[in-house]
């Protein structure tokens, strides 16, 4: 009997495919009869059973409404109605959590087989005591698959954690972890996954199976899922190594092409610098000659004017082709410079190109060993995530520095056509900048006389301005003044209607007063003549008025 190996890994956590909602391709319909389903409760029921009590003492103590929970606490985490996939809070709290249990491989404990089923037993008996052994850690759904390839366990829970602060319980993984003894921090789930892969070591042994010994420093397992993707993962970093390696030899190729342009640009800097030194013999010479023209008089010498103008026009000729051969020199110096800088650049480069291909050629071997494993074991991936990302992260490093030197060497091959190029435009835009000076400084000389003139047109028009800006100030002040004075005019006769409206007022009071006495004295006598008084006056908002006594048929009685 071979030795097995446990898979204990967090699953995708998906519902409808654990309770065979829907039915997977990779399923076997004449072995579904044999799974087992131990537990399957609606993840809303669990969450109001587990948090509804929690969630009506909490708002019971608060006092403002905005503070309180509204609705149920699944949808108060996850913003959205309860499913059957694990969603994620804003505050990295999972819906629920997945654990997928399994023993061995298809080909050494494939369903149907002597070993599977005594891996069947050994799932169910790990899986009836899960609940006891992780009492934070509520099951709401449990399932044994026994359809597929190779019997596993899908383990979906949720985990409880008890406050001081907020809710008394909340879904809290860590919290939970720590109150089952594993204490705090990251590796408190790895040390809570080595206890349970401990406790189904134990289990198989009791069972008849064997487990093999753990690799020293393995991570977790994968599952077939995650394989697959660990799979084409390295199949395409396995081809970005080869397009790696195409690039490289692209840039060795130009490599080789840029030396030869610079050997070649040597060659015509030796040539040049023959030339120059020939070019000098020859102005030695003509200096030479000059200084015996001069020593010597002029009327004890046998040539005629002539010959000497034509003497001294060659050695004015001479005299600036020596200038630009210097100038020449010069501009050659600098472009040795700046060639030997791109040459140990370049040498630099081909260093680095060698120890990336140095890096390559590991880089395979260590794919080529992934890939050996991943052989030897062809359902599950062992690999440790240590081992993998740095893998990873080297092929993604070399990848892009393979890429800036492509870029640098671009960025030379644009140097060098310059440098071809520089030679041939140097004497043009030296001739041409001599024209642009004295262009420029006729130019100048123009327009500094045309703003000279721009100025005192501006000095005379401000004076004129400003006098006529102080004759406009000098009439509008007068205005203000003739305003000012009517204003204070108007105030005095205001006073004065004022005070004969008081005045008025006092009257009306007065005259007033002296209707309502006459009022009541004619109701006095009216009363002592029995006359209805009421009949001859009518009294008025607006005052009094007076009846007719008599009628139209004489005096009314």
């Amino acid at each position: 009997m071979s030795e097995k190996k446990i898979s204990h890994v967090q699953g995708k956590g998906c519902l409808s495919h654990n309770n065979r909602t829907f039915i997977p391709k990779n399923t076997n319909p004449d072995r579904r009869c044999y799974n087992s389903y131990f537990i399957q409760e609606n993840i809303a029921d669990s969450y109001d059973k587990l948090f509804g009590k929690a969630v009506d003492e909490y708002n019971s103590k608060q006092k403002r409404s905005d503070r309180k929970i509204k609705g149920s606490y699944f949808e108060h985490l996850f913003h959205h109605a309860p499913c059957s996939t694990v969603l994620e809070s804003p505050n990295g709290q999972k819906s629920f959590y997945e654990d997928v249990v399994q023993i061995g491989t298809k080909d050494d404990t494939g369903s149907g087989s002597d070993d599977g089923e005594r891996a069947r037993f050994v799932l169910i008996d790990y899986m009836e005591d899960f609940q006891r052994r992780n009492p934070n850690f509520y099951v709401f759904n449990a399932v044994l698959h026994m359809d597929e390839a190779t019997p596993h366990l899908h383990i979906d829970y949720i985990p409880i954690g008890h406050y001081d602060r907020g809710l008394s319980v909340q879904n809290g993984l860590a919290q939970a972890l720590f109150e089952m003894g594993y204490g705090k921090g990251k590796d408190a789930i790895n040390r809570w996954r080595k206890a349970e892969r401990e406790e189904l070591r134990k289990i198989c042994e009791i069972r008849g199976l064997h487990i093999a010994d753990e690799d020293k420093g393995r991570g977790f397992s994968y599952s077939c899922e995650e394989y697959k993707e660990y799979k084409e993962t390295i199949n395409g970093y396995e081809k970005k190594v080869s397009e790696l390696e195409v690039k490289v030899r692209e840039l060795s190729a130009d490599i080789e092409t840029k030396s030869s342009e610079v050997s070649d640009l040597n060659d015509r800097k030796t040539v040049l610098q023959n030339e120059v030194e020939s070019l000098t013999a020859g102005k030695e010479l003509a200096e030479i000659s000059e200084i015996k023209t001069v020593k010597m008089p002029l009327h004890k010498l046998m040539i005629d004017e002539s010959e000497i103008s034509g003497i001294e026009n060659l050695k004015k000729s001479v005299s600036a082709k020596a200038e630009e051969l210097s100038a020449r020199e010069k501009n050659l110096d600098i472009r040795e410079e700046r060639l030997s800088e791109s040459k140990e650049q370049l040498v630099i480069r081909e260093s680095r190109i060698a120890e990336k291909e140095q890096e390559l050629d590991e880089r395979q071997k260590e794919i080529a060993e992934h890939n050996e494993y991943a052989k030897h074991n062809s359902y599950k991936a062992f690999v440790k995530d240590s081992e993998i990302d740095p893998l990873f992260q080297r092929a993604k490093k070399t990848l892009e520095e393979a890429e800036k030197m492509k870029y640098e060497q671009e960025h030379m091959t644009e140097l060098l056509q310059k440098y071809k190029s520089s030679n041939e435009h140097l004497m043009a835009d030296l001739a041409q900048s001599r024209r642009t000076e004295k262009e420029i400084r006729t130019e100048f000389s123009y327009q500094k006389k045309q703003a000279a003139k721009e100025i005192e047109k501006l000095r005379a028009a401000s004076e004129e301005s400003s006098e006529e800006y102080k004759k406009e100030i000098s009439e509008l002040s007068e205005k203000l003044e003739s305003a000012n004075a009517l204003n204070s005019s108007l105030s005095e006769t205001n006073k004065t209607l004022s005070g004969e409206n008081e005045k008025l007022t006092k009257n009306n009071k007065w005259l007033n007063g002296l209707i309502d006495t006459l009022y009541e004295i004619g109701r006095f006598i009216c009363s002592k003549l029995k006359i209805d008084f009421d009949r001859i006056v009518d009294k008025r908002l607006d005052g009094y008025s007076l009846n007719y006594i008599f009628g139209n048929n004489g005096r009314e009685r």
